[in-house]
């Protein structure tokens, strides 16, 4: 006979979530965010920014592995880059994080120059798309900054040469920066298709004093539908609205707690 114990999940995990009195200022102590694909975490780096990494865990390069060159290199997890959330004041500013587990959610306050930010994200458990939240009596600016599309490992040979750099446009209405990854000997992709992905994103104002960004991560190796792909889930998104997205989101984590 199987006992039933009836436990108030919400007020137990509560009583767990991760709480940063001054906000975090390294990635191996900050809050993740994620539905097993797409993810970010973010924390407070030396400039005074908050820095979003957006990263898939299908994010991996496609070379030629050789006798002279390691899988390690050429089948590698890949570097997609981070936004920046900086605000206005010129100091580093301060506040306070709570990794919210009943909800699958960050928030937090961040303060600067007396200017104060209420901020709010979390990555969609069904849908591949981050939302983030931010509250507040000025303007925040967030900036995309892509990484080098090569292995983050060290000593890597001469012959591994970095894809293209990102390439920003707007498709649809939504900001697009692009990472090409050619087949060509150079790239030592020949014979294994073009790829692609893409980080989309797009910011929507509530009010004068809310903004809400929806981001997503395309992912086409080999292929050239990423683009595609991350726009129509922002777009598909940001029609939903945050409202929407987080009864189905909150929905999901309740149930499989």
């Amino acid at each position: 006979m199987n006992a039933q114990v009836p436990v108030d999940w919400k007020a137990f995990l509560g009583r767990n979530d991760m709480v940063w009195n001054q906000l975090p200022e390294s990635w191996d102590n900050a809050p993740f965010l994620g539905n097993g694909q797409l993810g970010t975490i973010f924390w407070l780096n030396q400039e005074g920014s908050l820095n979003f990494e957006v990263s898939r865990n299908d994010l991996y390069d496609h070379k030629v592995s050789t006798a002279k060159i390691s899988s390690l290199y050429t089948r590698c997890r890949l570097p997609n880059g981070h936004f920046e959330l900086t605000f206005d004041g010129g100091k580093k500013p301060e506040g306070n994080m709570r990794l919210d587990l009943w909800n699958a959610e960050a928030k937090g306050q961040v303060r600067s120059s007396g200017n104060v930010w209420d901020i709010r994200c979390f990555t969609h458990a069904l849908k591949n798309v981050i939302v983030l939240e931010i509250s507040g009596s000025g303007k925040p600016h967030l900036v995309w900054k892509p990484d080098a599309a090569k292995s983050t490992r060290g000593s890597a040979p001469p012959s591994i040469i970095p894809y293209p750099v990102q390439v920003f446009q707007k498709v649809e209405g939504c900001e697009v920066s692009v990472q090409e990854m050619p087949e060509d000997d150079l790239y030592l992709t020949a014979g294994q298709g073009s790829g692609q992905y893409a980080t989309v994103w797009k910011g929507v104002e509530v009010n004068p004093h809310k903004t809400v960004y929806y981001i997503s991560l395309g992912v086409s190796i080999p292929g050239k539908t990423a683009i595609k792909e991350a726009v129509q889930l922002v777009n598909q998104s940001a029609k939903e609205g945050v409202t929407n997205l987080e009864v189905t989101h909150r929905a999901w984590w309740h149930n499989y707690y």
